[in-house]
Order: structure tokens, then C-alpha cells, then sequence
């Protein structure tokens, strides 16, 4: 049923085909029973003319002539299936001439059609005739066998079967090849959407040349890419003259402050370079946060590495800083976790977790880093906690939770998401029976 609703090309062809069958079969429905009504009216009417000829001849030869003229008649060998019946009778019943043993049932002798069963050589054989009262009170009776004419239509309709299930699988082949080259030209656009959005600006959807609706898509496609990689580019450059222009005078006023140094209240040079060194800090943060988000999806780059292996060392590097702030660091991770990434991004998303952890730790708390395989990282603490309500905010820029939280810039939690989502990962905040727990997982 999913193949069914996902593959459009598949539902295409079926459709044409029961479009092509159901015409296929009205045309049959008309053409057969224009046939049917065709062939009984011409049985009535060689019926009519033999009744017709067989009166006018008494009218001129009498009964003798009458019992004469049927005789001869029988005497002919008709086709099988084709077999002529009558019955000459007086005016007691008495069976003058005929092939019949007596008269049938439903025979009227008013000239009306009728349709019987008469015993053949072969067996019952459905007839049609009629039956009419002579000069005299004689009955004559003329039928015509219906099996040729039943044969026929027999025939016909599995001729017409064979042509319907001919027709269907004709359809459905064609209106599979047919579907088939559709589906071909829009999935080179999909393929194209997919190799840019993996990173490849410069892919462009084929066909854009052709002068019919996919090829229309396909260049309203590549030029929307063009746009966006124009956007891109403007914002890279925009991006980077920003840094360059920020750090320039920043730099300026470290040196400045340097020559000032002793004209200054004591103290304050310090606090001056600590907010130079603040601001470089968010300015990097940012710069860094948007290259990761531009990055997201982008394959480029990546390679395997242990996980594992990569979280233990982060575990020996943040060591002392947990001593120094009373925490206990633990680091469980279960052998060979390979993940294929930037091994470099994903120091830094543990780094920014244990610098969240530490900070928020109260001493003699402890902060639990994991690792398993999927891949499953945690870093959980026993600090207050992210309230509900707060998980999904403290991921937005410059989010620094609840009032009264420990300082910061508020860019480390973004840019552990935009690490997480360039790998194809989730971060998010699970419940926990204490503190925080952070989570990054498939």
C-alpha cells in the first residue's frame, strides 16, 4: 500500500490502462449487442419471408401442394446449428407435414414470434418462428434454429474478451513506459534538489531545455538554486567583511587601552580587555554558528571516527576543570562506537554540554557523560534542571534560560543543535529524576 501511494508513475499507468480498458469496453458493450439485435432481426426475417412464401403457395397449390412444397424443404441438409422446423396441420391436429411430433407449446396461431426449445437431431435447439392460421383452418407453423446465430455471438465475445485483456495489458505496458519516462524527467530534478541540499550548490536539474512542463519545473528549479546560491554567497561575504570590520577595531582598542594602561584607574584596563575578549568571543560564536547551519546536510568532509574513544578524551581534558569546581566527572561509553562526521564539531558539541553541565553543577554534584551505540550521547548533571516549557528555548540564540542562571552568551546550546543537525542527529532535553540531561541521538 506505501509502494502503491508513493510511486505516482505506478498509479499513472494503472489509471491509463483502466481508462483505455474502460473505453475498450463500452466500444465492445455497443458493438456487441448492435450485433445481437442485428442478427435476431434478420432470423426474424428469413422466418417472415419463408412463412410469407409458404402461405401464397397454398393460396395457388392447396394442401398438396403445401405438404409437397414442406417435404422438399426437409429434404435439404442445412449447416448444423441452422436447421429449419415446420408443422402443417388441419384443423383437428391431424400432423400433415413437418419435422415436429406435435404442435408446441406457446405456438400461437395468430402470426405473433415466439421462442421455443424443439428437440433437434443433436439435442434441444433453441428456435425462433411464428405460426398462422390458412384458408380452410389449417396451421402453419415455420421456426429457425438460433445456434448459428448463438455460436456467433459466443465467438464474438471471446473474440471480444481476448481483445479486452489484450488491450489491458497493451495499456498498462504502454502506460507504463509512459509513466516511466515521466517519472525518469522529474526524478533528475529530485536528484538535483537532493545532491544541493547535501551540499553540492553547483548541481543543476537536467531538461530545463525542453518546451513542455517538466522542463518548464526544471528551470524554474535551477533558477530559484541560482538565487539561493547568490543568497548564499552574499551572506558568506557579508558575513566575513562583518568579522574582518569588528575584529579590526576591536584589536585597535586592545592596543589602545595597552598605552593608556597607566592613565586608567586600577582594575579597569583589566575589566576593558575582559569585555574585548567577551565580545571576540560572541563575535566568533556567531560566525561559527552560522557556518555550522549553512553546513546542515552537507556530507562534504566527513569521515569515521570512535566516537568512544573521542569522548574519553574529552573526559581527561575537562578533568581538572570539574576538580576545580567540585563535580565529579564520569565517562561511560560502550567500545568502537563509529559514527562518520567531523570529528573536530563533535569535540566541540561535547565541550559545550560539559561546559553547560559544570556550570550549572553545584559542588559535590557529579556530570555523567555516555556514549552508545545508534548514536546515543548524554551528558547529564545535578543542577536545577530546564523546566518543560523552556527545553525547545534554550537551543534559540542567545537563550540563557531562566533569570538568575549563570553568565554567558547564550550561543552554546545553538550551536550544539546546528552540530547535531549538520550529522543527521537531534539534540533535545529528556526527562531526568534529577538535573538536566541532554540528549543527542538519531
Amino acid at each position: 500500500m506505501n509502494f502503491w501511494r508513493a510511486s505516482s508513475h505506478l498509479r499513472l499507468a494503472a489509471y491509463f490502462a483502466a481508462l483505455l480498458t474502460a473505453s475498450g469496453m463500452i466500444v465492445f458493450g455497443a458493438t456487441y449487442f448492435a450485433i445481437a439485435a442485428s442478427s435476431k432481426n434478420t432470423l426474424r426475417q428469413l422466418v417472415d419471408i419463408d412463412l410469407a412464401g409458404l402461405v401464397e403457395l397454398y393460396a395457388v397449390e392447396g394442401v398438396e401442394g403445401l405438404e409437397q412444397r414442406i417435404g422438399d424443404r426437409l429434404k435439404l441438409r442445412p449447416a448444423q446449428g441452422a436447421e429449419a422446423f415446420y408443422l402443417f396441420a388441419d384443423g383437428e391436429g391431424a400432423i400433415l407435414a413437418g419435422n415436429l411430433p406435435d404442435w408446441p407449446d406457446g405456438a400461437r396461431l395468430d402470426s405473433s414470434l415466439f421462442e421455443a426449445t424443439f428437440p433437434g437431431p443433436d439435442g434441444p435447439v433453441r428456435v425462433v418462428g411464428r405460426a398462422t392460421i390458412l384458408r380452410g383452418d389449417y396451421g402453419l407453423l415455420v421456426a429457425r434454429s438460433e445456434e448459428v446465430r448463438r455460436a456467433a455471438l459466443a465467438q464474438l465475445r471471446a473474440v471480444f474478451a481476448l481483445g479486452t485483456l489484450l488491450t489491458l495489458l497493451a495499456a498498462g505496458a504502454g502506460g507504463w513506459w509512459i509513466a516511466r519516462r515521466f517519472h525518469r524527467r522529474v526524478e533528475t530534478i529530485n536528484d538535483a534538489c537532493q545532491a544541493v541540499r547535501d551540499g553540492d550548490m553547483e548541481r543543476r536539474a537536467p531538461g530545463a531545455e525542453r518546451p513542455d512542463e517538466i522542463g518548464l519545473m526544471a528551470l524554474n528549479v535551477n533558477q530559484m538554486l541560482d538565487r539561493i546560491e547568490t543568497l548564499l554567497t552574499i551572506q558568506k561575504q557579508t558575513t566575513d567583511q562583518l568579522a574582518h570590520e569588528l575584529r579590526t577595531p576591536l584589536t585597535r582598542l586592545a592596543g589602545q587601552l595597552t598605552a593608556l594602561e597607566a592613565d586608567l584607574p586600577e582594575g579597569e584596563t583589566s575589566r576593558a580587555r575582559d569585555e574585548i575578549r567577551r565580545l571576540t568571543a560572541l563575535l566568533d560564536s556567531l560566525l561559527d554558528l552560522s557556518a555550522m547551519q549553512a553546513q546542515t546536510g552537507d556530507a562534504r568532509g566527513l569521515a569515521e571516527f570512535d566516537l568512544s574513544a573521542l569522548a574519553y578524551s574529552m573526559g581527561d581534558i575537562y578533568e581538572a576543570s570539574a576538580e576545580a569546581a567540585g563535580v565529579a566527572l564520569s565517562v561511560e561509553a560502550e567500545a568502537a562506537v563509529m559514527v562518520r562526521g567531523d570529528a573536530q564539531q563533535f569535540a566541540r558539541l561535547i565541550a559545550n554540554l560539559l561546559d553547560n553541565a559544570l556550570k550549572f553543577s553545584p559542588e559535590g554534584g557529579s556530570v555523567r557523560l555516555t556514549v552508545a551505540p545508534g548514536p546515543r550521547l548524554t551528558v547529564g548533571d545535578d543542577g536545577p534542571g530546564v523546566p518543560e516549557a523552556l527545553r525547545e528555548k534554550v537551543f534559540e540564540r542567545f537563550s540563557r534560560g531562566q533569570p538568575g542562571d549563570a553568565p554567558g552568551h547564550g550561543l552554546g546550546l545553538a550551536l550544539v543543535r546546528a552540530i547535531a543537525e549538520r550529522h543527521g542527529l537531534s539534540a533535545r532535553i529528556a526527562d531526568s529524576p534529577r538535573g538536566a540531561l541532554f540528549v543527542i541521538s538519531a
